[in-house]
């Protein structure tokens, strides 16, 4: 807003609209309608901060819950032959104390298809998520794999990449 520009507040008092001219930094014209604003001003603040409080405690972390560690979350198939083998297994370990259990596995896109256990993954053991990338499309390609679970982290991204190369003539 440029600078000296009016700003007009309307706000119904007693039925009534009362116009706040404030110009800069200068007070409100209407000292009752002032007083109004900055209540209200002030009951805003403090519903944000009880608001943003219950979100915050509602995401503090259940130290009981499952830790899932992948070895790695990408991987880079460089270049493949068109119609090649485009699958990897994305390997990863239940760190917690109790069972993890993978929610939904869900790919970017249609080309991409991941397989994983259903079965909970018991605390020290590990699992493995096939990811298979759809071959016969030519080019480059990046590709997420959204994977959801009980864990501490709730969501975890895994990508795959590389370039599938036009069919041999």
């Amino acid at each position: 807003m440029a600078k000296g520009s009016p700003i007009f507040n309307p706000i119904l008092i007693n039925k009534v609209w009362c116009l706040i001219i404030r110009i800069e930094h200068k007070p409100y014209l209407c000292t009752k309608t002032y007083e109004i604003v900055t209540t209200m001003n002030k009951l805003l603040a403090t519903f944000t901060m009880i608001f943003f409080a219950a979100i915050s405690v509602a995401t503090a972390q259940n130290p009981n819950a499952p830790t899932i560690e992948f070895k790695t979350l990408e991987h880079n198939f460089n270049k493949l032959e068109h119609k090649g083998d485009a699958s990897y297994f994305f390997e990863f370990k239940n760190t917690g104390k109790v069972p993890l259990i993978l929610t939904s596995v869900n790919p970017s896109c249609g080309c991409t298809t991941p397989e994983w256990s259903k079965e909970p993954i018991a605390p020290g053991k590990t699992g493995k998520i096939k990811v298979t990338y759809n071959s016969q499309i030519v080019g480059v390609f990046t590709k997420l794999v959204y994977v959801y679970s009980n864990a501490t982290t709730s969501m975890v991204t895994l990508t795959i990449k590389g370039e599938i190369l036009p069919p041999k003539q």
